[in-house]
């Protein structure tokens, strides 16, 4: 490798700490130098093939996997200045959809130049990111933290937020739980979500493509419940007929009751360009929360109804789940606002009461075009 892979290969080894959907770490990135101006170099970041074909039925058409393309963009944005390169300008092509699309970042040296100095980040942020799914206390966030979070989700007219607080973070689960109940009743849905957890870590090489179960919240019969459910098809149709209303009440009256505040953040289409931005503000809230050492743990049950309304060949839907769906839909958009039909992203803050580890990342490497 020359003095550029090698350099470029090092903002990866911190950029790659993203979030990216049940640790899918989804991303092709290469790069070329502009051969009109030497100091200049344009990384292409688009969606690896290998992760088109076995995908999370939550990643309704690439949808998800475009979304953390953002939350990387912000990373190799802040890790450049690092080593005196400067983010000038974008370019998205956008495909026949999002599994063909890709962004152009152009970055060009600026020697001597302190571009840290305006850095919002230092590179151990993006290495200290956390998703927690312990529980929260519910300590109210101090009222100028929350300003600061709420101006980040307005400095573009690309998203759309809301907050629930107190009482209306109950009427939040409350309404949101058709979806989750689809999650775990949905064979399709089930194997998606334990397909995502890594069982035997930390010793098996798969534990670093997936969530260890011991970073998942859970009590060590939980966990046990777990292992043995990803093994088991009879023990699945079980917990799809008769035991996923008690992983209900756990999941998200818990994510509800033991955390300050719920967003919702939402693109205002379905344009690559604002899912991008969808991305690039959840990574930018993300990293300022966790800065404050507040924890942060996201929810995507809303991407089951952008599943469905996108027709996801994925997911084969029940009449009575489809019905769902559309009265989900229907009272999110009259009572909040909030369009499921759009990408969506929920999360829950909250000050936390036990330490979570680092989620293990995949080596992912820089390829010169």
């Amino acid at each position: 490798m020359n003095k550029l892979d090698l350099m470029l290969q090092e903002w990866l080894n911190v950029a790659k700490w993203a979030p990216s959907g049940g640790n899918a770490q989804p991303w092709l990135i290469q790069y070329e130098t502009i051969e009109s101006n030497p100091n200049t170099v344009r990384l292409e970041l688009s969606i690896d093939k290998d992760y088109k074909l076995i995908h999370s039925p939550l990643d309704a058409h690439g949808a998800a996997a475009w979304l953390s393309i953002g939350c990387l963009k912000l990373n190799l944005i802040e890790i450049a200045k690092e080593y005196l390169y400067e983010y000038t300008h974008e370019e998205i092509f956008f495909g026949t959809n999002y599994w063909t699309s890709k962004l152009s970042l152009f970055f060009k040296l600026n020697p001597g130049k302190s571009l840290q100095e305006n850095s919002n980040y230092h590179r151990d942020d993006f290495l200290n990111r956390r998703t927690n799914r312990n529980r929260f206390s519910q300590k109210p966030i101090p009222q100028n933290d929350f300003e600061e979070l709420k101006k980040i989700c307005e400095t573009t007219d690309s998203i759309h937020y809301k907050v629930f607080q107190n009482n209306e973070k109950k009427e939040f689960v409350a309404n949101i739980i058709p979806l989750e109940k689809i999650r775990w009743s949905n064979l399709d849905y089930l194997k998606g979500l334990l397909f995502e957890i890594e069982y035997k870590y930390p010793n098996h090489p798969a534990s670093q493509t997936k969530i260890p179960v011991d970073q998942l919240g859970l009590n060590t019969f939980d966990q046990f419940f777990f292992k043995k459910l990803n093994k088991s098809p009879w023990l699945q149709n079980i917990l799809i007929k008769y035991l996923y209303p008690l992983i209900l009440q756990k999941s998200l009256v818990g994510f509800s009751n033991h955390c300050d505040k719920i967003f919702i953040l939402q693109a205002r289409s379905n344009s690559a360009a604002d899912i991008l931005m969808l991305g690039y503000t959840f990574q930018n809230l993300w990293l300022q929360i966790n800065k404050k050492g507040i924890g942060f743990q996201p929810l995507g049950t809303p991407l089951v109804a952008l599943g469905y309304w996108t027709q996801i060949e994925q997911v084969k839907f029940t009449s009575e789940q489809a019905k769902s769906v559309e009265n989900t839909t229907d009272l999110f958009l009259k009572k909040y606002n909030i369009d499921l039909k759009l990408p969506t992203m929920a999360f829950r803050l909250g000050y936390i009461t036990k330490e979570h580890g680092q989620a293990p990342r995949k080596n992912i490497f820089i390829q010169k075009i």
